[in-house]
């Protein structure tokens, strides 16, 4: 299993902003954290419809036979959805949570959220240095990145063997 220590020491140098690790600086574009629903479409869906799209990710990583306790990153948590799936589905899974913004980080902190690991950090280019995950998952991130096949090698590298990317 991967050690729990080296992830502890590395987030112990970063500095914590509003209670959330920040990991490297938000790029230009920032999105409003009490909007961002209406403002890309996504209220013209129902929750149940939006939990169920985050379940079929979840009911993959079942089949895939994720085991409990290991480490998972979420790039791009946007409002919480995904996160609270898989906290839900993976109760004992050491959460890493990031996304871009740090106000997105803290709306979805702000939902109540324990047990996890919140950072703002670009998903783009991750600051972690060696395998530590062994899944790595994300949804409605990876349109946003300018060098996908870049950030896909990136993010691989950062996956212990066997571990899967999922976007």
């Amino acid at each position: 299993p991967v050690s729990t220590t080296l992830l502890q020491d590395f987030l112990a140098t970063r500095p914590v902003v509003n209670g959330a690790y920040e990991i490297s600086a938000a790029r230009s574009y920032m999105h409003d954290e009490t909007d961002y629903d209406r403002q890309y479409g996504l209220e013209q869906f129902s929750t149940e419809e939006l939990t169920r799209e985050a379940g079929y990710l979840m009911d993959i990583c079942r089949r895939h036979g994720l085991p409990s306790g290991v480490p998972v990153l979420e790039i791009g948590c946007g409002t919480g959805l995904l996160t609270r799936e898989l906290r839900t589905r993976f109760p004992a899974a050491e959460l890493i949570v990031t996304d871009l913004s740090p106000d997105m980080v803290a709306a979805t902190m702000a939902d109540g959220m324990v047990g996890a690991q919140f950072m703002a950090m670009n998903g783009e280019a991750p600051v972690f240095d060696r395998p530590y995950f062994d899944l790595i998952i994300s949804s409605l991130a990876f349109q946003w990145f300018s060098d996908l096949e870049g950030a896909i090698a990136r993010l691989f590298a950062l996956l212990r063997p066997g571990g899967t990317l999922m976007f």
